[in-house]
């Protein structure tokens, strides 16, 4: 891969959670902050 260090893939490769990349700036949420966010939501209902 070319760009690997600035490709999305590497970004969320060894990330908690998920990475999302903008023009200004970078966001992780992981597992823990969506539940915070959304307190009807369970991890078990979450699983696939």
């Amino acid at each position: 891969m070319r760009n690997y260090k600035d490709s999305d893939y590497a970004l969320n490769r060894y990330s908690q959670g998920i990475v999302y990349k903008f023009s200004d700036g970078i966001v992780e949420i992981t597992l823990e902050d969506y539940l915070r966010d959304n307190p009807d939501k369970t991890e078990q209902g979450l699983s696939l």
